[in-house]
């Protein structure tokens, strides 16, 4: 597959743009914070990995000129990312975009899912999304702005060996469709993406069977991805849909599912 620089080609479109990211510190949240640092804007990136999401804004300002800077926060606290995006807003100036890329998985067949994972999954996923679509919605509503919430294909087609991020990710799904339609009297869109990326967390759902090799995993990607026949990289083929989808380009689309996947996922 094709690999191209991060920011090629997508110029300043992001001058002037205040952006929130989660799941700043590694995967498409890290490939997103370098992407938006390279198109102009100003970013504040948000994990809990405090070390390498203060490194990854170290790297990013030295990309282009955006400004990037990182704060902690559990997404699964709501009175933490409360906190925490009010002081991004009052450092920023407000917000005008919102990425949030941050989740959690946990792997077992259907049969096995425990209450903790439920636990762990759904508060992380379902309420954090919620969270954070809220406490950014305070700062939008009067100008207007974007929301990209990051699903998964496995939120459409289900999936064997983590059903309940599957299930957790449907919810994400509806969720932006039902922002999308309240809030856009309001300037805002709320968009969602459905990626097939290579990340430490796609390494686990698509490549989890126990029962293949890793050569029968290799070819069930080939037949799965009619571009490539693998995973995309979050820097070459995720990130700029993300720019894209943040900047004024995008300004006339809302309660979109985005699939970044090399046509995995084609429906008819």
């Amino acid at each position: 597959m094709r690999k191209v620089g991060v920011g090629k080609g997508i110029g300043m479109i992001l001058k002037g743009k205040r952006i929130v990211v989660t799941g700043a510190a590694s995967g498409i949240g890290a490939a997103t914070v370098r992407a938006c640092a390279s198109a102009g804007a100003a970013i504040v990136g948000l994990d809990v990995a405090d070390e390498t999401g203060r490194k990854v804004a170290e790297q990013a300002n030295g990309l282009g000129p955006g400004r990037v800077s990182f704060a902690h926060c559990d997404i699964g606290c709501r009175a933490d990312v409360f906190d925490v995006v009010g002081s991004a807003a009052k450092n920023l100036g407000g917000i005008d975009v919102l990425v949030h890329a941050a989740g959690i998985a946990r792997l077992g067949l259907p049969e096995d899912v425990t209450e903790d994972d439920l636990d762990t999954v759904l508060n992380i996923n379902i309420r954090g999304t919620i969270f954070l679509n809220q406490a950014v919605f305070a700062a939008m509503r009067e100008e207007g702005g974007a929301i990209i919430n990051v699903a998964s294909m496995a939120g459409v087609t289900g999936s064997v060996w983590a059903p309940a991020y599957s299930a957790s990710k449907g919810g994400v799904l509806g969720w932006t469709r039902s922002i999308a339609r309240s809030w856009g009297k309001h300037g805002i869109r709320a968009n969602a993406v459905c990626p097939l990326i290579k990340t430490p967390m796609a390494d686990q759902l698509f490549t989890t069977d126990v029962l293949q090799s890793q050569e029968q995993k290799s070819n069930a990607l080939r037949q799965m991805i009619p571009l490539g026949g693998e995973l995309g990289d979050a820097d070459s083929d995720m990130a700029p849909v993300m720019v894209f989808l943040a900047s004024d380009m995008s300004r006339f689309m809302t309660g979109q599912t985005i699939s970044v996947d090399g046509g995995a996922l084609i429906i008819s």
